[in-house]
């Protein structure tokens, strides 16, 4: 009997090894209206920018009042419709406003107005491209090997000073775990044998379907006092138009959540219909999770108000993480008793780990019905034609063009650009410069959207058009195609310029500093000859380069540096190295 247990724990612990999980993700975004008074009264929501004080900024039937009655703002209405029109979804001619009946203080009616049932938008799709991270998974991959090796060799040095192989033994076990904790606190995550069992899908692009797209009201904020005893009340965001966009269960991966609500952030700004800014609450993620292995499907798990882009991919990976550790060990006859309703939980970002809110409310709990004082929401299809004749260009669209012959950027600038606010605008702004340039090169936009996601968007908060004046980054650009100045003065030039928008021409502060690059072949000679005669009088100069003679090649960068160094680094590289290598020939 004792046999048979053991060999059916050890057959159960085999399965679970080879067990595939998989992982389902669908999203609900929480987009704040871009519009100047709320859903369905005339309060102002200049709140939003930090321009009022609590509660300043209250209708009558926000407070809820009664007596109060609510009426429709008709540009949060079109705002709606031209993000569905956005989303490529069919915008209805008719929708309803319903109660969603639940009790917190943030909401004062007691109910929220929703469209759960009769939306204005079902349907459409956003297609997102992901970004390549094979280098980056491929340096973290070297970087854990490095550190298996390193802990290793201190393993072995270890065991060789232990008296006995029972302590050196102990040592192994205790440095082995040192090794696992070091390397699940590089990747941010609580140590689990259970990652590599979760396949996450990893293509180049992905579709996300989108079920439908409901106005409703957004609620009053609770903030709780210095001592915790107290939680004081804020309404100037209550009634404020949100729209909630909810997903199919398409995407199989962090990165795919994440970069699903990058785009849609970035989609919704190109259209002007939301901020997209998640740090003050316009735009707000809830992640659902399940996990899935053949013969079990897991429960569904709602992860709330998620404020960054990083908190979407760290959620979806730490609740898959610990679906699967919850599912992994159950037995096929189990499971029925493992059945338990969706739950909602809290993501804390700080730990890395999600805690219980509640169970997940079900349509009954939240007893929908018709708002007895809004008729149905009528819109004229004129309406909805004229609104999609003022649409800006799609995200499709402007990637298409991005990386299209005529400015052939790559995939990677390209996403850069497209997700930073005002980027693709300032680029724009940049390649007209360059065209008002003569005999510009003709990699010139991919060269200037290279030095624009390479160094100008690395110099913190500011935002793009506070950095440079596009005059100024085509005329950097430009003298480096024509080797006028080296990039690494390029670079130097464009970070210490940084704030002056008044220049417009980076040619006077190059004359000023004799940055120049050395393009003459006579004095790039006689300085290779100076370093290298120098070099050549000392014996470890001598050792250094019969060693280059005798077939250590490496040794060519060395002598190259040098020359550079003694130049300033002004020496044109593409030049310096055949004259560099010719100059050694002499010291044979």
């Amino acid at each position: 009997m004792a046999s048979a247990a053991v060999a059916k724990a050890a057959q159960a612990a085999q399965a679970t090894a080879t067990t595939s999980w998989r992982v389902k993700v669908g999203i609900e975004i929480h987009a704040r209206v871009l519009a100047r008074s709320k859903l369905f009264s005339g309060a102002s929501t200049s709140f939003a920018h930090d321009l009022a004080n609590p509660n300043e900024q209250v209708a009558l039937f926000d407070a809820g009042l009664p007596g109060t009655l609510p009426r429709v703002n008709a540009a949060c209405v079109d705002q709606a419709i031209r993000t569905g029109i956005a989303l490529r979804g069919t915008v209805h001619p008719t929708s309803i406003f319903e109660r969603k009946h639940y009790f917190y203080g943030d909401s004062p009616l007691g109910f929220q107005i929703t469209q759960q049932r009769h939306p204005i938008v079902s349907g459409g799709a956003l297609h997102v491209v992901l970004k390549d991270n094979s280098k980056e998974e491929e340096a973290a991959r070297a970087n854990k090997r490095k550190m298996e090796e390193k802990q290793r060799k201190k393993n072995e040095k270890k065991a060789k000073k232990k008296k006995n192989a029972k302590a050196a033994q102990q040592a192994e076990k205790e440095d082995a775990a040192a090794t696992q904790a070091s390397v699940d606190a590089d990747d941010g995550n609580a140590a689990d044998n259970t990652t590599a069992s979760i396949e996450y899908r990893s293509l180049p692009q992905c579709t996300v379907r989108i079920t439908r797209i409901q106005l409703e009201q957004d609620t009053g904020r609770m903030l709780p006092t210095l001592d915790g005893q107290k939680q004081l009340l804020d309404l100037n965001r209550a009634g404020t138009g949100v729209m909630e966009i909810v997903t199919e269960p398409d995407m199989e991966s962090p990165q795919e959540a994440a970069e699903f609500v990058q785009t849609m952030q970035t989609l919704l700004r190109t259209v002007g219909t939301c901020d997209g800014n998640m740090e003050d609450g316009s735009l707000r993620a809830d992640v659902n999770v399940s996990v899935h292995a053949p013969g079990i499907n897991s429960h569904r798990v709602e992860v709330k108000n998620l404020n960054s882009i990083r908190a979407v991919s760290r959620a979806v990976e730490v609740e898959a993480l610990r679906l699967v550790t919850e599912y992994r060990d159950v037995e096929p006859d189990d499971l029925p008793t493992m059945a338990r309703p969706a739950e909602t939980r809290a993501f804390d970002a700080l730990e890395g780990v999600s805690r219980v809110l509640r169970s997940k409310e079900g349509a009954a709990d939240y007893r929908f019905f018709p708002d007895p004082d809004l008729p149905p929401l009528v819109i004229a299809e004129e309406r909805i034609s004229n609104l999609a004749l003022t649409m800006p260009p799609l995200p499709e669209e402007i990637l298409a063009r991005l990386q299209g012959p005529e400015l052939a950027l790559s995939q990677d600038d390209a996403l850069v650009l497209f997700h930073e606010p005002g980027g693709v605008a300032y680029f724009d702004q940049v390649c007209v410069e360059l065209n008002k340039i003569p005999e510009v090169s003709k990699d010139g936009p991919s060269q200037a959207a290279n030095w624009i996601c390479s160094v100008l968007l690395g110099l913190g908060e500011m935002s793009l058009r506070e950095t440079l004046h596009p005059a100024f980054v085509a005329g950097v650009v430009d003298m480096v195609a024509k080797e006028e100045i080296s990039r690494l003065t390029a670079k130097k030039l464009l970070s210490e310029s940084v704030g002056d928008l008044a220049a417009v021409d980076p040619r006077p502060i190059v004359e000023a500093n004799a940055w120049f690059q050395i393009n003459d072949d006579a004095v790039l000679r006689e300085l290779a000859a100076s370093v290298l005669g120098q070099l050549a009088a000392t014996p470890k100069g001598r050792k250094l380069i019969s060693d280059f003679h005798g077939g250590k090649d490496a040794l060519k960068g060395s002598f190259i540096g040098q020359v550079m160094r003694a130049s300033g680094q002004r020496a044109n590289p593409r030049l310096l190295e055949p004259i560099v290598l010719d100059e050694l020939r002499r010291f044979q």
